[in-house]
């Protein structure tokens, strides 16, 4: 029986990850991999990396199973004439494991290089809006070193280059989001620079990098204003309908890129108590996560969606979709004046100040009415299973909820206990 096994053999930050293939007693291969790991990262009962490792530990945990699976699924499809050596098993492991040989090795320090390698290499496990994504952190990293006049290196993005980084972003007009945003990809990037080259990388990126923590509160619609929009005649066909999607995101919780698909197909109707109940059943486009969103009696979307026969309004555009809901804000009244961010026209950048609401909507703000409406009124956990956050801190995130509120929140919470 063939067995794969992975093995460090120092006992050192930089331990070289081993690949151990046998078949029964006359083969067995030791062959050295492209990947790099500290001992006290590596699980040795497993022969993996520990589940609790940080996203280089996770990243090389994620690499190694896919090469275990792909040699057990070479070795069962070869023909039993076919001789199993360390020449055949090579071929696997070089095919499988790294890009190597798309970059030569002088310019593997470039960090355009490793953005070039690290496209290629996941090119079939992300979505093409992620690897434009890392292409533009590439276009504003060269900006960067344009202004440096010198070419980046990995070994290059340090203290110094977050602070020529924040500059230029904030010279830019970035938001605080975006920024982060993009300085995480740099670090990805690093950080595959490091496990499939070995490429010197400064010690910060190993840990937390700070960010900016300067945000906004989160634009949300609360019940009285979705209940407002739900019962306002726009008189207009084209308002009506965005009025009605606008309804089904609040009311789901749903992305633009996933409500905008939704389908009577979708809702499933089944018998519970004796009542008629109805779900919406999708699939994330964004993390492929199977939802199932409640149709609950009583509530704007229940009334929207049997107005409708149960179905769904005609599907319409992103940008029509986000122009059309700020004309419905306004008729609807929601100019109470608030701080956001707007998108200027001229220079097409966000520009922070205080605006009327109807302004500021955009197609997340369904969503995020959602997480903010029933944070706190059901479980955090439930709540995070209806929008398909993958933690806690993800969804406070999204919801701009600070340590602060939560604090209050908690002490209020004990008290109103205490004297119940």
């Amino acid at each position: 029986m063939a067995t794969v096994k992975f093995i460090i053999q120092a006992n050192s930050n930089n331990s070289r990850v081993y690949l151990r293939f046998r078949d029964g007693r006359g083969v067995d291969i030791k062959l050295k991999t492209d990947y790099i790991i500290s001992v006290n990262q590596w699980d040795l009962q497993r022969g993996f990396p520990k589940r609790a490792g940080d996203e280089i530990a996770k990243f090389i945990n994620a690499e190694l199973k896919t090469l275990e699976a792909t040699i057990y699924e070479r070795y069962n499809r070869t023909d039993r004439s076919v001789v199993i050596d360390t020449n055949w098993l090579k071929e696997i492991v070089n095919t499988g494991q790294s890009v190597n040989h798309v970059v030569k090795k002088k310019d593997s320090a470039l960090f355009s290089s490793q953005v070039d390698k690290y496209v290629l290499a996941k090119r079939k496990l992300v979505k093409a809006s992620a690897i434009r994504k890392y292409k533009r952190t590439n276009e504003i990293v060269q900006e960067i070193g344009k202004l440096l006049q010198k070419k980046i290196k990995v070994k290059d993005i340090d203290w110094d280059f977050k602070a020529q980084f924040d500059d230029y972003c904030n010279v830019q007009a970035y938001s605080p989001s975006y920024i982060r945003k993009v300085f995480k990809n740099i670090k990805t990037i690093a950080e595959f620079a490091f496990i499939q080259d070995g490429v010197e990388i400064h010690p910060m990126l190993r840990g937390r990098v700070p960010y900016s923590e300067s945000e906004n509160k989160a634009i949300f619609l609360s019940f009285e204003e979705i209940e407002r929009i739900e019962n306002f005649d726009f008189e207009n066909e084209r308002l009506n309908n965005v009025r009605d999607w606008l309804i089904i995101s609040c009311g789901t919780g749903a992305r633009i890129s996933d409500f905008m698909n939704f389908s009577p197909q979708m809702i499933e109707k089944y018998i519970s108590n004796g009542k008629v109940v109805r779900d919406i059943k999708y699939r994330q486009v964004k993390t492929n996560q199977q939802i199932l969103s409640g149709i609950y009696e009583n509530t704007p979307m229940y009334r929207t969606l049997k107005r409708l026969g149960w179905t769904f309004p005609p599907k319409i555009s992103s940008q029509k979709y986000n122009d059309y809901l700020k004309e419905i804000g306004k008729l609807a009244g929601l100019d109470d004046v608030v701080e956001g961010d707007k998108i200027d026209p001229n220079t097409k950048r966000k520009v922070r100040g205080r605006f009327k609401k109807f302004e500021l909507l955009t197609s997340h703000i369904g969503r995020r009415s959602f997480a903010t409406n029933y944070y706190g009124k059901i479980p955090t956990s439930d709540l995070m299973v209806l929008t398909g956050h993958k933690s806690e801190g993800m969804l406070l995130k999204y919801i701009r909820k600070s340590g602060e509120e939560k604090n209050v929140e908690a002490v209020n919470k004990v008290r109103k206990w205490l004297h119940s």
